[in-house]
Order: C-alpha cells, then sequence, then structure tokens
C-alpha cells in the first residue's frame, strides 16, 4: 500500500529549533517549536546494500526559519568495481533558504532505487512530485 502524500501547509506556520542527521546517517530529523517533527527516511533497504544520507551544507542553516517545500532533485551513480554508489539529491527549503541533502545507496549492481518517505506524525508519507508546485509560494 502506497503511503499517502504529506500536506506540507500545515509546517508552515511552525518554526524549525533542530535539524540534522541522525543515527549514523539513518535518516534526516526536523523538529518544530510546536514539538511536531519531521524525518526524511529511505524506507527501500534491501539485501547485500548500505544506505545512508550525508550532507555538505550545516542543518543548523535550517534553524528559525519555516519549511516551504522537500524537493526531490537529480540523481546519479558511480561504478566502483565490484560495488555501485547512487545518489539522490533532496532540496530542503525553508523562507530563511536551503540545504541539500545527498541520499546514498551502495550496492551490488543487483539492487539500488530509492523510495524516500517522510514520517509525519508516526505515518509513512512521500511527498507528491505532481504537487511540488504548490509549496513554491511566497517567491521562494
Amino acid at each position: 500500500m502506497m503511503p499517502e502524500p504529506i500536506d506540507l501547509f500545515t509546517y508552515d506556520s511552525r518554526v524549525i529549533v533542530s535539524a540534522g542527521i541522525r543515527d549514523q546517517g539513518s535518516d534526516f530529523l526536523i523538529q518544530f517549536d510546536d514539538g511536531s517533527e519531521l524525518i526524511l527516511i529511505d524506507n527501500a533497504q534491501l539485501c547485500c546494500e548500505n544506505r545512508y544520507v550525508a550532507t555538505d551544507d550545516d542543518p543548523n542553516d535550517l534553524i528559525g526559519g519555516r519549511l516551504l517545500r522537500i524537493i526531490l532533485k537529480g540523481t546519479g551513480s558511480e561504478d566502483k568495481g565490484y560495488d555501485c554508489e547512487d545518489i539522490q539529491f533532496v532540496e530542503v527549503c525553508t523562507n530563511q533558504g536551503s540545504i541539500v541533502l545527498n541520499n546514498y545507496v551502495v550496492h551490488n549492481g543487483y539492487y539500488g532505487g530509492w523510495d524516500l518517505q517522510i514520517l509525519d506524525d508516526g505515518k509513512r508519507r512521500y511527498v507528491d512530485p505532481k504537487r511540488q508546485a504548490q509549496f513554491n509560494r511566497d517567491g521562494y
């Protein structure tokens, strides 16, 4: 069963108080001033692969901002002999700026791909690309 799409409008009045990568790259946590939180996680773990999230940006740059949108960006792949390393870029945008997450999967060439989901109040949801434009407001 496919998870429901997330409505990010429910978060646009909440201020981000904490953001960062957790558990050695297993997911990305955003906490809000009302105690709610979003967790971005790649839910496609299969045999013989390693998944993790990293960023060259500072997640603390999101603190104090309001979440506007989460955008699934381009992908890339690198063949490393026996292993393949795929990457999907995810942009987290606020009214104060954005950061880009690098979502990696290292696999043997047979497995791969992504299933990026958001845990919202304990429910698995996803960002619906068809509705992505609705989050693009207020000049951002």
